[in-house]
């Protein structure tokens, strides 16, 4: 089951009547075509093995006799296969062509309503009795397998796993799927029915209603241990409601034991479908396809984005190290500094070569941590360590992103925020940079681990006018700060960085700051958003007089005072940018335009621009 040698990815070629145009995608074995019907003038989907995947001559008996049946199915929640054929002995799988999005996309711009939810697992439920009233067990029920087209109806898809359970047909004793939507049977390779497909259906269920998937784990064992030993005892519902008739629902089908589960999909559907009769006004957002239900609790809004990463070991982005000093008290001991430095032998010798860079260092080599603590002052230290972190923060993740550009705001933002805790007379300005800094940190960590999310945030941002906090709630569920004071809450840092990471530009426009961490959280959201604004390269004059408005009611810093305070701090950055390996190019804020018609606030974003851009220069 391989593809035919004349048929090459790069060249046109054909299998059959079809012509094959380009790839749409590819599995562990199989590669899907966007092709044309040259007889009927039909766009299809053509699946085919990779060239060079191999399988046991039962196994792919097997797979030719399962894929027969499966094109024998013709219903509308599944993809319908138009033709099962061989070209040069080698066997191909035509398919209707679908437009849309699977489930596992959709989940990650955000969670449907519950009411939404419901409905499209009814839909998964009816494709499902279909294959199983013809003897199919689908195996590999998961939200990559479920489509949803552009009018809403949902089709199951790849039967790659499937297995016709008649009674010629003995178990193959293959532990296949996909971990966490595995049966507790299936994960331990026994027999397996129409139930296997009833547990995964539930899996979906439990995740669209709640953000997180019950049992994944950073390691498939740990998943697999999970699924056979980890009863699921409650729905923790994402909007922080009870439904206890859903939830009853939702657990029954999880059952460990396959008899006690729903014992066909039609008992599963019939069971949604009459909750959905009782409950159908619950939330009318879902008649528009709306998904944004109610945010979630921080700590779930912790555990919905920890479970999107690949290991808690690698959530959020920063390094260990800088977590550890940034909980020392003010001032603390020099050597307690070292030590946690030195357990770092990357960052040990990142902060040498800061130390001795020509904007540190004018005099002699420095050739020991101890003298560049000595030399840079312990502040200089913390903030080098969280810069460092930030500028990493990127490094060989997804080339769609600009991690440069999400790292220079944010220390662009930091620096502002530590020359705006000096013109406040703040106590302690390191700590102003520290929260000034973190509060960039969730945006940082959704675009290292989640970056489509990120990607669907800044499109609502860029293309749609959303403002960033409602495009955040409508991919996430929750705005970031949200998940800023989660994760300032899982690392156990104080309670001012916790406060600023959190910090929300709504309240602290109507606040004026009176204490030193209201001076803290209010230079935190007004630092960030003036970045964003000023590097983005839209630099709107509104927004900017917007800003600087906050800042004189919030900070008490004038119009004049805060354009210098931000030409300083631009400056700054771009000299501490140079050793921290950070592209001075993203500092480049976007030149003036000329206007036909001036305003004050125009005025004021043309002077702003003007110096930062002769920062850039020098």
């Amino acid at each position: 089951m391989s593809l035919p040698a004349r048929m090459t990815e790069t060249a046109e070629s054909k299998v059959g009547k079809y012509e094959i145009l380009h790839e749409l995608g590819r599995g562990a074995v199989g590669v899907v075509y966007r092709g044309l019907d040259t007889v009927l003038e039909r766009a299809v989907a053509i699946k085919v093995m990779k060239p060079d995947a191999t399988l046991p001559t039962e196994m792919e008996s097997q797979l030719r006799d399962e894929a027969k049946a499966v094109a024998r199915l013709n219903h509308p929640n599944i993809v319908t296969i138009h033709e099962f054929a061989e070209d040069e002995g080698a066997p191909y799988l035509v398919m209707e062509l679908l437009e849309g999005d699977n489930l596992e996309q959709r989940l990650r711009r955000g969670l449907p309503t519950v009411i939404e939810s419901v409905e499209l697992v009814v839909q998964i439920c009816r494709g499902l009795g279909e294959a199983h009233h013809h003897q199919i067990v689908h195996r590999d029920i998961k939200p990559a397998n479920v489509f949803i087209s552009k009018d809403g109806v949902v089709k199951v898809m790849d039967f790659g796993m499937a297995r016709v359970t008649d009674s010629d047909s003995p178990s193959d004793g293959l532990v296949c799927g996909t971990g966490e939507y595995m049966s507790p049977e299936q994960a331990l390779g026994k027999e397996t029915d129409h139930r296997t497909d009833i547990f995964a259906v539930g899996v979906i269920l439990y995740r669209l209603l709640t953000g997180v998937s019950p049992f994944a784990a950073p390691r498939l064992e740990e998943t697999l241990l999970r699924v056979v030993r980890e009863e699921v005892h409650d729905v923790p519902y994402a909007d922080g409601a009870t439904r206890p008739e859903l939830e009853y629902i939702v657990l029954r089908a999880l059952a460990k034991d396959a008899s006690k589960r729903y014992q066909s999909t039609d008992d599963l559907m019939r069971e949604l479908a009459d909750w959905l009769a009782l409950n159908a006004d619950e939330e009318t957002a879902s008649s528009s396809g709306a998904m944004t239900p109610p945010p979630m609790d921080p700590e779930q809004a912790l555990r919905y984005v920890k479970q999107h990463t690949r290991t808690e070991a690698d959530f959020p982005v920063l390094r260990q190290t800088a977590v550890s000093l940034m909980k020392l008290p003010e001032g603390g001991d020099a050597a307690r500094v070292v030590d946690i430095v030195l357990q770092d032998p990357g960052l040990t010798s990142k902060v040498l070569k800061i130390a001795n860079s020509a904007y540190f260092n004018r005099s002699q080599p420095v050739d020991s941590l101890h003298r560049a603590v000595a030399m840079l002052g312990l502040d200089l230290i913390r903030d080098a360590c969280l810069g460092l972190g930030f500028a990493e923060g990127g490094e060989q993740q997804d080339p769609r992103i600009e991690f440069a550009s999400i790292s220079s705001r944010a220390f662009f933002g930091a620096s502002l925020g530590r020359e705006i805790g000096r013109a406040c007379e703040h106590p302690n300005t390191p700590e102003v940079f520290t929260g000034s800094l973190l509060h960039h940190l969730p945006r940082m960590a959704i675009a290292y681990h989640l970056p489509d999310v990120y990607l669907y945030i800044e499109q609502l941002v860029d293309s749609n006018g959303m403002e960033r906090s409602a495009a955040e709630r409508a991919a996430l569920t929750v705005p970031l700060v949200k998940i800023g004071r989660s994760i300032g809450t899982h690392w156990k840092l104080p309670k001012s960085l916790v406060e600023a990471m959190s910090a929300d530009e709504a309240r602290e426009k109507l606040e004026r700051a009176r204490s030193p961490e209201a001076v803290t959280r209010a230079a935190a959201v007004v630092s960030n958003a003036l970045a964003d604004e000023i590097l983005g390269r839209s630099a709107r004059p509104e927004r900017l007089q917007e800003l600087l408005t906050t800042m004189e009611k919030s900070l008490s810093i004038g119009e004049g005072a805060a354009i210098e305070l931000i030409g300083l701090a631009h400056k700054q950055a771009l000299e501490f940018a140079k050793p921290l390996g950070l592209d001075l190019k993203e500092f480049q804020p976007p030149r003036p335009e000329p206007e036909t018609v001036r305003s004050v606030s125009g005025d004021v974003r043309d002077a702003l621009l003007r110096s930062l851009a002769d920062n850039c220069d020098t």
